[in-house]
């Protein structure tokens, strides 16, 4: 490894889908903020996508997409060969597709407007779009919310659509896999995806009752179709485990939720999943996730 060149852009990356390296070109996409000087107090922002090369020891802007969406942020980015896609979230959502085909002159060349927004964008293939984020109503209050997969057509660059959507879970519904993609897994071989998913349903009753009744912790798996949309598979849980410990806590270090998982397929063609969890790991085959195979739980 040498050390080549550097160079810099305003604003902040929102992850490291936010950069990109395409034939010899650097592209990032950032969200830059500023304190509002004038007309009273506030924090503006603007979001843009920038094209750097390399030349004699540094790496110069050749290219800058328009400002997207003034006073919104980035929130899912990412770069697939000559295109790209920026989600921008204040109260709606829009997906931006953009043609970085000439580096010098990136230009957005469509938009797609849906309440909420993605977080993690994973290409299908070159014409569909695999998402996770959240669902929000205009009103953006939180207990609109609700955790969203989406199927995204590219097709037409210039007006992509949003054919199929699965919302998944209450407002309490938490998945890694909306801000860590490694708990995103798409099993393209099966077109199964499988991510932790993490719930509180109910308020409990201290009175009496089974303390872990409202709380869910299981890794939920989809059949994910181009044509047909985004279908439930099941989910393969691991409340049984907390209920049958008697333990009515947990912490940072031992907590409820399932945080990966893994998915395979065996000689006969049969598909399992797997939960890992820190407090263990559970098998069943997808087609009867409710009938755990082997469960094997760490040693506190």
């Amino acid at each position: 490894m040498r050390y080549v060149a550097s160079g810099g852009v305003g604003g902040v990356p929102v992850n490291q889908f936010a950069m990109d390296e395409h034939k010899g070109y650097f592209r990032i996409a950032t969200t830059e903020r500023w304190q509002e000087e004038e007309g009273g107090w506030g924090t503006q922002s603007v979001n843009r996508v920038n094209v750097l090369r390399e030349n004699a020891g540094q790496l110069q802007i050749i290219g800058q997409s328009p400002d997207l969406v003034p006073g919104e942020s980035i929130f899912g980015v990412r770069f697939s060969g000559d295109r790209g896609y920026v989600v921008t979230f204040r109260q709606v959502d829009p997906l931006f597709t953009l043609d970085l085909s000439r580096p010098t002159a990136p230009r957005v060349v469509g938009a797609l407007k849906v309440p909420g927004f993605s977080t993690y964008i994973h290409p299908l293939d070159a014409n569909h779009l695999l998402t996770i984020g959240e669902q929000r109503d205009e009103s953006g209050k939180w207990n609109s919310r609700q955790l969203k997969l989406s199927i995204f057509d590219v097709s037409n660059f210039a007006a992509p659509k949003e054919p199929f959507t699965e919302l998944v879970g209450t407002a309490n519904g938490w998945s890694d896999a909306a801000y860590e993609h490694k708990a995103f897994n798409y099993f393209a071989a099966r077109k199964l995806l499988a991510i932790p998913f993490s719930d509180y349903t109910s308020s409990y009753d201290y009175s009496g009752g089974d303390y872990w009744s409202s709380f869910v912790s299981d890794v939920r798996v989809f059949r994910i179709d181009v044509d047909k949309g985004i279908s439930a598979a099941g989910a393969l849980s691991l409340r049984d485990v907390y209920v049958d410990s008697g333990d009515y806590g947990w912490n940072s270090y031992y907590s409820l939720w399932v945080r990966r998982s893994v998915m395979a397929t065996d000689s006969q063609g049969v598909d399992y999943v797997y939960a890992i969890a820190d407090i263990g790991i559970r098998v069943a085959a997808v087609d009867d996730l409710t009938q755990a195979i082997q469960t094997m739980l760490f040693q506190p």
